[in-house]
């Protein structure tokens, strides 16, 4: 959701209000980039003491795709004992995870940029442990 921060008179502080929605503001998928997720000339900030007509979730934040794997496997040591070695891998595509753009109509230089640090990449984890 797309928003606005103005001066509102009768709360003495920032407020957030919708913008004005001028046309969709969605791009083709094949078109989206960490600078320009949607297209920010779409919203427009409404005069003070007014609404904008923009709804709500109108827009698609970045997809989460991972692929995670694991691989366990468990020695016997005896009647009472056993070794488990365990190899974990998250991300294991090495998938790039982004934030959510920035949606605030007021801040032009900004709005629809992915200014977030993109997720941790392919991490890998060993583990060994003795059940006795």
């Amino acid at each position: 959701t797309v928003s606005a921060s103005q001066n509102n008179p009768f709360v003495g502080q920032q407020a957030s209000a919708y913008p004005n929605r001028i046309c969709n503001g969605a791009l083709p998928s094949g078109q989206r980039t960490v600078t320009q997720w949607f297209n920010a000339a779409c919203f427009v900030v409404p005069t003070p003491f007014a609404l904008g007509n923009e709804g709500s979730n109108i827009l698609t934040a970045p997809s989460l795709t991972t692929l995670d794997i694991g691989v366990l496997r468990s020695f016997p040591l005896g009647e009472a004992r056993r070794l488990e070695f365990r190899w974990e891998a998250f991300n294991v595509a090495n998938t790039p995870i982004f934030g959510r753009p920035s949606a605030n109509a007021s801040s032009p230089g900004t709005i629809g940029r992915i200014t977030s640090v993109a997720a941790d990449p392919r991490v890998m984890q060993f583990a060994l442990k003795l059940y006795f």
